[in-house]
């Protein structure tokens, strides 16, 4: 689907475009042929709005248009009218005549007295809106007129009476009577809520970028549309900026919340008695009872207490035992045995023992049993062990 829309300002703009050729020609004339093409604007709207209300002088705003088509209670940007575009996201589609124009174009101020009136501007947005959303909520408000962002008060701004709230499974799809949240649960969604601070940079414009999780059928708009200067650009991104970060929710919140209890740390309790040497008034150390367990005493943690046993120390050969030639004598060989069960070493026959052949010291095995080195001893010993 297709939706064509052609600014107003068509005449104005093809009055101003011939007049600049001539105007050029004449020193200072560039700033009244602009002055005179937003006039034409102007004039133009204004052409179309006065049949649909008002235009009054307002002694902040300067000249203001009151709506007197609009039925008691009724609020800029109402719901039912949210289409998903392909290009500029979420876009207000209004059709009648007037609202066509002062939902794209301009601001929207809350007036004690006169109520809702709109401040004229040029600029062109698919909606003047500053948004709020939660994966259950979302919410939007009409953007402030540029003198109000940086003086209005947060009570002032987050109140049933500026903004809008619906379901997120509402929003773009229904229109219900019970599609607009009741004020009571204001102060919930607030808290539950945060400000959408996602835009992107189409056509010369700034637009914002709601979350995923808000969609609906998605339709292409083509809209004749001016850029927007880098001095209004930045103007409106300072102003969104301002807002997000500094007018917060300050409604208090009504349903019941839990006092907060501060817990003292829990108190230790010292298992060992003060060491000494300190003062304990002149009274003996205190004697500390360990529950016992039925297996035997048991630890502070109530697990039994197990003694711990140090190994064995390795017992070393007395000093001095040293045998003939200044060596210190080997321990006793164990008995080697052959195949039929014979001792081959012989009784009481150890290693270094001056009896045998070889005399004192020697190394000499017995006879059949080979040469024995004292590696080979050493290897002996330990495969027979």
């Amino acid at each position: 689907m297709k939706t064509t829309m052609t600014k107003r300002l068509a005449r104005a703009a093809l009055i101003a475009g011939l007049a600049l050729p001539t105007a050029a020609l004449l020193p200072g004339t560039g700033p009244i042929a602009a002055l005179q093409a937003q006039a034409a604007t102007a004039a133009d709207f204004k052409g179309v709005l006065v049949n649909y209300g008002s235009f009054v002088n307002h002694a902040k705003y300067g000249e203001v248009w009151v709506p007197s088509v609009t039925p008691q209670g009724w609020h800029p940007y109402p719901p039912c009218h949210w289409v998903n575009t392909k290009k500029y996201g979420w876009y207000f589609q209004d059709n009648t005549p007037w609202g066509a124009i002062v939902h794209h174009y301009g601001r929207w101020a809350h007036d004690a007295q006169m109520g809702w009136i709109w401040v004229p501007g040029e600029q062109w947005s698919p909606g003047w809106v500053v948004w709020r959303t939660s994966d259950q909520w979302v919410g939007w408000v009409p953007m402030l007129p540029d003198q109000d962002v940086k003086t209005i008060s947060a009570d002032e701004f987050n109140n049933d009476k500026m903004w809008i709230f619906m379901e997120v499974e509402k929003f773009g799809k229904s229109c219900a009577g019970d599609t607009v949240v009741a004020a009571a649960q204001y102060p919930t969604i607030f808290a539950a809520t945060r400000y959408v601070t996602e835009i992107a940079f189409i056509d010369g414009i700034v637009i914002f970028v709601l979350p995923p999780y808000l969609y609906g059928p998605i339709v292409d708009i083509v809209i004749d549309i001016d850029v927007w200067s880098p001095t209004y650009i930045f103007i409106v991104v300072n102003n969104w900026n301002w807002i997000w970060n500094n007018i917060n929710s300050n409604i208090a919140c009504t349903f019941p919340v839990a006092p907060y209890k501060h817990n003292p740390p829990p108190t230790r309790t010292h298992l060992l008695p003060p060491p000494l040497g300190s003062n304990n008034n002149g009274n003996p150390p205190t004697r500390i009872n360990l529950p016992q367990s039925p297996s035997g005493p048991s630890g502070p943690s109530g697990l039994p207490i197990r003694n711990y046993d140090p190994p064995p120390r390795l017992q070393l050969p007395p000093k001095g035992s040293i045998g003939q030639g200044g060596q210190t004598s080997n321990p006793p060989l164990p008995p080697r045995t052959g195949g039929n069960g014979k001792n081959l070493n012989g009784p009481n026959l150890q290693l270094g023992d001056p009896s045998r052949k070889g005399g004192a010291g020697s190394r000499t095995g017995v006879k059949g049993a080979g040469t024995l080195s004292h590696k080979s001893v050493s290897s002996n010993q330990t495969s027979l062990r």
